[in-house]
């Protein structure tokens, strides 16, 4: 999304922000000159360095990003891994993982068949 410079510069003007906060209300609260100024400059440095450590931190938590390629293609219907590329067996041709209409296997059912299942999940009753 942002480059590291362009993150360095959002946190910069944060700091910065900050820091002029800090010495808006050093000066409210009437503390010495040397009391502002260190109270200036280390807010600044605690936001600045803390929004870099945090960056720094997402970068090793975030999680690279594979190609589309490179990842697991899921097919919800059988519920495999990789079942574009896998090979029926009869063996496996008959063996549906989960609460699958075997019926559905090769694609929707025709539309009186799919009147009946909403009549008896009862979608099609008025009363």
């Amino acid at each position: 999304m942002y480059g590291e410079h362009t993150w360095r510069g959002i946190f910069y003007w944060l700091a910065l922000g900050t820091a002029l906060l800090v010495l808006l209300f050093s000066v409210y609260n009437q503390y010495s000159l040397l009391e502002i100024s260190l109270r200036t400059i280390i807010g600044f440095f605690i936001i600045y360095f803390l929004g870099i450590i945090l960056r720094q931190i997402w970068n090793m938590l975030d999680e690279p990003q594979n190609s589309p390629r490179a990842q697991n293609s899921i097919d919800y219907i059988l519920g495999e891994i990789h079942a574009s590329e896998r090979q029926e067996d009869e063996q496996q041709e008959n063996i549906f993982p989960g609460q699958i209409n075997k019926e559905m296997k090769n694609g929707l059912p025709d539309t009186g068949t799919q009147v009946e299942l909403a009549k008896k999940m009862g979608w099609g009753e008025t009363d």
